[in-house]
């Protein structure tokens, strides 16, 4: 017969004499937190060498004006729509706070995210501790949580703020849910209710919560069928299907949902079958870790046969469980709170261009690991002799495992590491190409950004992003015909592209096409009526063909949908002051030096305007800044107007 574990752990009269090990006084409880928190914060402590990467980071934090200007109107703006196709105010609202303390510094940003990942660690602690009863168990599986090598990409990836966010609050929901449990009391269940909120306002993930509530039931011995049970679900559940909605909708908003017939249904059946199995094995033994696992192409050869063994597979595990474990609690409680909190990202709705991804497994990896840790102090207890064996071989596991994530965490230094990682395991992935080529075209290495989005587009010849970016590399090493012929090209591919007319405006007026240029921006702004960079460069064009009114009027739109683009406001005052409006144009320089003190432009522009309004000295200052700054025509004017 099988042995059960400890059965003073479900027992409330000897719960609390074991619920701290013999040995530990008050003051050694911390004595596991404090191993927890030094040992992950090691482990991850490189990741403090790493920057920004161009997989989303631009949209969430560099390149997100609402992001960098934390007030009630961009909190707002968080709440009632989407960003980059999710809906997850709490989290944007965290990583503005991030760029008020830092600014662009990305070590802040990592710290909250690798504190947050650390208190997670101590709350799967204080859950097991719930559960258990038992210290020594908690430790371990919050230890297996904290160094596990897939939670890499939810902490070293500054953009899945939203990851470790809502996990703080799906896991602090659910222990006092636990504690509703314990003592009855009300207060905790509205706590543990609000908690779910807050999580669900972080990613939509947290959705899954509602069911695993259900677990909590389930452990504690409650039964499931009783209507004051069922009736405390219901507004957990409401919760969960208006946020499912939301989800889908802000999927659909950023185009991430692929059409649903593009794989069959028993097609489908089977990627999520891969998924997860190979989520249960890469939490034991993380090899062949990637930003981007690629669906199998399937357009030529049809689906590998081997992919067709997957859900029997999976048919099988489930059949062990249920026959061998299914008077086993523990074991049981851990494998479903795996597998209803990974079901949703399973893939059977195919999200994005990837069949699994490693964040996903962030908050299902703890049921997994409980069957570790439960399954290990059982074994202990019944071996003898072989005991130091066991913990020996326990301790080079985690120490393996510490190493392998600690190496990890450097592939996401930057964009050129992280990329290379896919394309040295996915050489097919054109969006590494893709990516990579970003990455050097930002770092000035142009030819080889053409040369990456090149190889891109062989693997994906209708693949407009990458005709549209390698226009862009063509453009900043000065072949604006060609960047035009790719620019072309994505028109036909990508009609409804406001940020291709905008760039093709730009090239057009290189060529001095302004007509063209104008077209091309009138485009831009009937596709995007917010695109405030379409409008001021539309009033540059204007200023070009001697429309200064019709120029001052786009500059004042831009500004209007964005007060703090410094372009808009230094070009508008250099337009009032081709007017004779030196007093408005030195309001309009003010504003853009005030945005960006480093604007060399706009100081000597101010410069000038003073000068025109005979405030010499004053003039004369801004000029000198303005050469300071490295501003060439700085020096005539001073030499002129200044040197007296």
């Amino acid at each position: 017969m099988k042995k059960e574990f400890k059965k003073t752990t479900l027992n409330k009269d000897k719960v609390k004499k074991n619920a701290t090990p013999a040995g530990l006084s008050g003051r050694q409880k911390i004595i596991f937190p404090l191993l927890l928190f030094i040992i992950t914060f090691i482990v991850y402590f490189p990741v403090f060498q790493n920057g920004f990467t161009n997989w989303d980071d631009a949209g969430y934090v560099t390149d997100n004006p609402l992001v960098q200007n934390l007030n009630t109107g961009s909190i707002g703006s968080f709440f009632s729509g989407y960003q980059m196709g999710n809906y997850h105010p709490l989290a944007m609202i965290s990583l503005a706070v991030d760029y008020l303390a830092g600014g662009m510094n990305p070590i802040v940003f990592h710290l909250t995210n690798l504190l947050l990942h650390i208190i997670n660690s101590l709350l799967v602690y204080g859950l097991v501790i719930l559960l258990v009863k038992n210290r020594h168990i908690a430790f371990t599986v919050a230890l297996l949580f904290g160094i596990q090598t897939l939670h890499v990409e939810s902490v070293a990836w500054i953009s899945e703020r939203k990851d470790v966010l809502y996990s703080l609050f799906f896991l602090s929901s659910l222990m006092l849910y636990l504690r509703y449990i314990d003592s009855r009391k009300w207060l905790w269940y509205i706590i543990s209710l609000l908690l779910f909120i807050m999580s669900l306002f972080s990613k939509g993930q947290a959705v899954t919560l509602s069911v695993t509530l259900l677990l909590a039931d389930y452990i504690k011995g409650r039964k499931l069928n009783d209507i004051k049970l069922i009736a405390e679900k219901i507004p957990f559940f409401l919760l969960s299907v208006i946020f499912g909605i939301i989800a889908i909708k802000a999927q659909k908003h950023g185009n991430s949902l692929i059409d649903i017939s593009v794989f069959s249904f028993p097609q489908r059946i089977t990627f999520a079958s891969y998924g997860y199995l190979m989520y249960l094995i890469k939490l034991i033994i993380p090899f062949g870790l990637s930003a981007i696992y690629p669906y199998p192409d399937i357009s030529v050869k049809g689906m590998p046969s081997y992919f067709w063994a997957f859900p029997f597979l999976v048919i099988a595990i489930i059949t062990l469980v249920i026959s061998y474990f299914r008077k086993d609690r523990w074991v049981i409680f851990g494998f479903l709170f795996f597998s209803v909190n990974i079901f949703t990202v399973l893939q059977l709705l195919p999200v994005g261009s990837a069949i699994m991804a490693d964040r996903y497994s962030y908050i299902p990896s703890a049921g997994i690991f409980m069957i570790i840790a439960v399954g290990f102090f059982r074994l202990v207890e019944r071996t003898g002799s072989a005991r130091t064996l066991l913990y020996t071989g326990f301790i080079i596991y985690f120490f393996i495992i510490g190493l392998i994530t600690g190496f990890r965490v450097t592939v996401w230094q930057n964009s050129l590491t992280l990329w290379n990682d896919v394309i040295e395991k996915y050489p097919r992935v054109m969006t590494a190409w893709e990516n990579r080529g970003s990455y050097r075209n930002e770092k000035g290495d142009f030819r080889g950004a053409v040369e990456d989005y090149t190889q891109a587009i062989i693997l994906k010849p209708d693949y407009a992003d990458a005709y549209y970016n390698r226009g862009i590399a063509y453009y900043s090493a000065g072949d604006a015909k060609a960047a035009l012929a790719d620019y072309n090209a994505v028109e036909r591919l990508k009609p409804r592209f406001p940020d291709n007319y905008y760039n093709r405006g730009i090239t057009r007026h290189a060529l001095g096409d302004n007509k063209g240029a104008l077209a091309d921006y009138n485009k831009a702004t009937e596709l995007d009526p917010r695109h405030f960079k379409a409008y001021s460069n539309r009033g540059n064009v204007k200023r070009d063909l001697n429309d200064i009114s019709g120029a001052i009027a786009d500059y004042s739109k831009a500004i209007e949908l964005y007060p703090y683009y410094d372009d808009a406001l230094s070009n508008r005052g250099a337009a009032n002051g081709t007017l004779g409006n030196y007093k408005e144009a030195i309001k309009d320089f003010d504003r853009a030096i005030q945005v960006n003190g480093k604007y060399q432009t706009a100081w000597y522009l101010r410069g000038m305007a003073k000068i025109k309004l005979g405030k010499i000295d004053d003039g004369c200052k801004d000029l000198t800044i303005a050469r300071q700054l490295g501003n060439k025509n700085a020096e005539e004017l001073i030499r002129i107007h200044c040197n007296r």
